[in-house]
């Protein structure tokens, strides 16, 4: 009797929530079929801001995904493909704008798009594929909170005619944890070796057992893992290691915030006796791909891939060792690689490709810049004869 009153209440809650489900203009009505219930496959690439401008955002991309079933919660789905949800893209999500494109680009069919003020963590990001929802007159209906409760744990719950909702899940690589050479540096700096440092991933450890896996998995060793309420930037997700630690009584100690206040940036500070902290940091690798055409910029050529460009990487490719090796590893042969000081923003980490390049003479060759002026966004100019230089990109 109570599994029959509560499908009510949630018949009647998406009736008012969502709405109806709209007709086309000859009768047919635009509801979804039961082919929805599948996991979409199309993975497209969209970050915290569809513009792209803020470029933390863009290097912190996530990929939507729907849930395989009703009622199955975030984590479970971007585990099931080797990655993790991101919480901060759920909280984001609270404009029509941004939930509709992020919908759109997991492929998800939505009858119409719509908030609701459902003090509920499951509704955030779903769609209704039950035959009872609204009585039925709201099925295809997606939701979206602008006063977020939705966690990735958040578990649609089993009514009486079975689970309503399929959840919309952002998913993200998982980042690799690296701890800093020397006590002092940054996450920045430490991952700049090999990829870059992704804040949400330290902003969002805010659990032991979470904290102690990352630790693990850097092979750390800790004598304890604590949590500390110093509302300073540098002592999250950090070692110390120096002799002078407690008096000598910590040495060795891992800690963490559940307030967290550090940034990639966040750089310990050199005390008398030296720098004390020794920070683990989250670290997304960096592929280098050359583009597919000549012409072509690296923002298209990474979003081809489902990543962002990382500008960083490109302005710090300025040793002609590094910048062989990252043609190198993009299968890129080169008839020589060389530093070129032409003040143009497209010649940086390119190669010549065109018949026509220094008249023929270095087809194949390619450059870089000593002061560079790259962008992500830097296209080559189209001249009289077609394209001339092919652009290697840092994607991740």
């Amino acid at each position: 009797m109570f599994k029959h009153i509560l499908a009510l209440i949630m018949a009647v809650w998406f009736a008012g929530a969502l709405g109806d489900c709209a007709d086309n203009p000859d009768g047919m009505s635009t509801c979804p079929s039961d082919d929805h219930f599948m996991l979409l496959q199309t993975r497209a690439h969209v970050s915290l801001s569809t513009d792209h401008k803020n470029e933390k955002e863009a290097l912190e991309a996530v990929t939507w995904m729907e849930a395989k079933q009703n009622g199955d919660d975030c984590d479970a789905t971007c585990a099931a493909h080797g990655t993790s949800c991101s919480e901060a893209h759920l909280e984001q999500m609270t404009q029509e704008d941004k939930v509709k494109f992020a919908f759109d680009s997991a492929n998800v069919s939505c009858t119409k798009v719509d908030f609701t003020d459902w003090a509920v963590d499951f509704i955030h990001m779903a769609k209704c594929n039950h035959p009872m929802c609204c009585g039925g007159k709201c099925v295809g209906a997606c939701s979206y909170q602008t006063d977020v409760k939705a966690t990735c744990s958040a578990k649609v719950p089993e009514l009486g005619d079975g689970y309503h909702l399929q959840r919309l899940c952002p998913c993200k690589k998982k980042p690799t944890w690296v701890l800093g050479e020397l006590n002092g540096d940054s996450c920045d700096s430490t991952c700049m070796a090999s990829g870059v440092c992704t804040e949400t991933d330290l902003k969002e450890m805010t659990d032991e057992d979470e904290v102690k896996a990352a630790f693990d998995s850097a092979n750390v060793s800790c004598t304890k893992v604590d949590f500390t309420d110093w509302a300073v930037d540098f002592i999250h997700m950090a070692k110390c290691n120096n002799p002078m630690c407690c008096g000598g009584k910590c040495v060795g100690a891992c800690s963490y915030q559940t307030d967290v206040k550090a940034t990639c940036s966040s750089k310990a500070p050199e005390l008398g006796d030296g720098y004390h902290l020794q920070r683990l940091c989250p670290c997304m690798q960096v592929k280098w791909v050359l583009a597919l055409q000549n012409g072509d910029n690296c923002d298209s050529t990474c979003a081809t891939l489902g990543q962002s460009c990382s500008e960083p990487h490109l302005t710090e490719m300025t040793n002609q060792d590094k910048v062989e090796a990252a043609f190198d590893s993009a299968g890129a042969s080169c008839t020589k690689v060389e530093f070129t000081d032409w003040a143009v923003d497209y010649i940086h980490m390119a190669k010549c490709n065109h018949p026509m390049c220094c008249g023929g003479k270095c087809v194949g060759a390619c450059s870089y810049q000593t002061n560079v002026k790259a962008t992500c966004s830097s296209k080559v100019p189209e001249l009289g004869d077609g394209y001339h230089l092919q652009r290697l990109c840092p994607c991740i």
